[in-house]
């Protein structure tokens, strides 16, 4: 039977640099991140739709076609803006 001895606790971390020096990396290694978006989601119903066309008919397709590519515009002209 293994028995433990001794403290559980840990000696305080170190910070590796001041938070002076923290500031200023993170200002240079920031991630820039998109704002949210709908785009995305209709896009992805255009393409279901324009799938489930191949399957059901041409009138889905259609509908799914012209979803897709008012989809895609929304979602091109988001990332110009940012």
């Amino acid at each position: 039977m293994i028995e433990h001895t001794g403290s559980t606790e840990r000696p305080p971390a170190t910070p590796d640099h001041t938070a002076e020096s923290a500031a200023t990396t993170d200002d240079e290694h920031s991630v820039h991140l998109p704002s949210p978006s709908v785009w995305p989601i209709v896009s992805a119903f255009g393409v279901m739709m324009l799938s489930f066309g191949f399957l059901a008919g041409w009138v889905y397709g259609l509908f799914g076609a012209v979803i897709l590519i008012v989809g895609l515009r929304g979602w091109v002209g988001d990332m110009r803006h940012e």
